[in-house]
């Protein structure tokens, strides 16, 4: 009876725990279980997408594909951290009851989005076709065929990240379940285009380019539609709500996170151009699926944790340390859970890999040892981030941020190339890039937190 009435008095006093938490514990919480179950089954599509594009393009193709997608991130630049101001913003203002303000800056920012993001296509669709491929990425395809690739690949994205706004407004209210619920649909209908693709025979690099443009943006439309009629009606954008008085305080955070992720584009995705330009697109197969393995902890980890940025945010503005103090320990001992995770998935890759996508795919011990150290340091960054983005002290993180994407590419070409390191030598490179910010940003975080931040710790 004692081995049955010990794990039933531990759920029993994990309940209690919960019910009596703070509501912003408890609000946080809610929404990274449900965050986590969404994304669970996002983790598992995109490992179905995988295989399913891999085995219809083939390795080769699949890899100038994946080379190609991760270009075309770098339109995220653009963003100008209008995504993340807004949600900052938008948080201080549900915080302090003022829906009118909040509202303005729905509206202030889906404009900026849309002028920015249009702006952007319209210049980069005449410079895409005097770029030459063969040389940027060591393809072996037309130029006129690869630029046509990206001015697709290139549009669906400039309006998917116009369209993304909804998903800052719900993370900005804590509604950060419904946001990944979004991701969920949309990698349900990728998964289905690519088997129609499948069935039809369609095996080409067009055919997946255009399906893969239009399939986010449908959907996400749909779910602005509906949200915005819905539980996020308060918040509706409209022309009347628009107020250019607003710009200033969205874009001068924004500006910010803007450099921010221009930084972390450079570290998290120009791994695969480079390995592409440097040992062809066949390397970046092996590298992206690696990369999609680990990182699909380190996806659920920031679903995880992602609730709490807006919470510390309505804490800070409300100066609830005590809590955040509480909430910021904890995150920091979730991540020693992180750690065990890695380590199983690090020995059990090689049977996951052979289950996956079969005897074909090969990879070594030494790449996946590097990939599980580079997703720690990630998952422990993105606890150090989450406070100081909260908070909206980013001026170290500014700082590290671009410094450690300075030094990222020549490491990229010294470790791989010129030590003989391969893609091995891409992922340390981008390890040590990332371990600026994760240093400095910790300290930052343990004295804002304990109240101790003076000086550039307390900007």
């Amino acid at each position: 009876m004692k081995f049955i009435r010990q794990p039933f008095l531990w759920v029993t006093n994990r309940i209690s725990a919960v019910q009596s938490a703070h509501p912003r514990s408890r609000r946080a919480l809610q929404n990274s279980i449900a965050s986590v179950l969404v994304k669970i089954g996002n983790v598992s599509l995109s490992f179905i997408l995988v295989r399913i594009t891999l085995e219809l393009l083939k390795e080769e193709k699949y890899g100038i594909w994946t080379a190609i997608s991760s270009l075309v991130t770098f339109a995220s630049f653009f963003d100008i951290g209008l995504g993340n101001g807004l949600r900052n913003r938008l948080s201080e203002a549900v915080a302090k009851g003022d829906n009118t303000t909040g509202r303005a800056y729905v509206s202030t920012a889906y404009l900026l989005f849309t002028v920015i993001q249009f702006g952007f296509l319209a210049l980069a669709a005449g410079l895409i076709y005097v770029i030459h491929w063969k040389s940027v990425l060591n393809f072996r395809l037309s130029d006129s065929y690869v630029s046509l690739l990206v001015l697709i690949t290139l549009a669906g994205f400039c309006m998917k990240l116009v369209l993304d706004a909804v998903s800052s407004v719900l993370m900005a209210l804590q509604q950060t379940a419904l946001s990944n619920l979004i991701y969920l649909v949309v990698n349900v209908g990728l998964v289905l285009g690519i088997w129609v693709l499948t069935l039809g025979g369609y095996n080409n690099l067009l055919s997946v380019a255009i399906v893969t443009a239009i399939v986010p943006v449908v959907i996400i439309l749909g779910f602005s539609i509906y949200y915005y009629r819905t539980q996020l009606r308060d918040y509706a954008p409209s022309f009347k709500a628009i107020d250019f008085s607003t710009r200033p305080k969205l874009m001068n955070l924004g500006l910010k996170f803007f450099i921010i992720q221009v930084a972390g584009v450079i570290i998290f995705s120009t791994d695969n151009v480079i390995i592409s330009k440097l040992f062809g697109p066949k390397a970046v197969t092996e590298y992206s699926v690696v990369f999609r393995y680990y990182n699909a902890v380190s996806s659920l980890f920031t679903v995880i944790i992602s609730p709490f940025w807006s919470a510390f945010t309505e804490a800070y503005a409300k100066n609830d340390m005590a809590w955040v103090q509480s909430a910021y320990r904890r995150m920091q001992r979730s991540w020693f859970l992180i750690f065990g995770t890695v380590l199983i998935m690090f020995l059990m890759s090689g049977y996951v890999y052979q289950i996956w996508l079969g005897d074909s795919f090969k990879t070594t011990w030494s790449l996946n040892a590097l990939m599980a150290i580079f997703v720690l340091i990630a998952c422990w960054n993105n606890i150090t981030v989450t406070v100081l983005n909260g908070f909206g002290k980013v001026k170290l993180q500014l700082f590290t941020a671009v410094a450690g994407a300075i030094i990222n590419i020549p490491l990229c070409v010294y470790f791989g190339r010129n030590l003989g390191h391969g893609s091995k030598g891409i992922i340390m490179a981008s390890s040590i890039s990332l371990l600026f910010g994760t240093v400095l940003g910790t300290i930052q975080a343990d004295k804002l937190v304990s109240g101790k931040a003076r000086g550039i710790w307390a900007k």
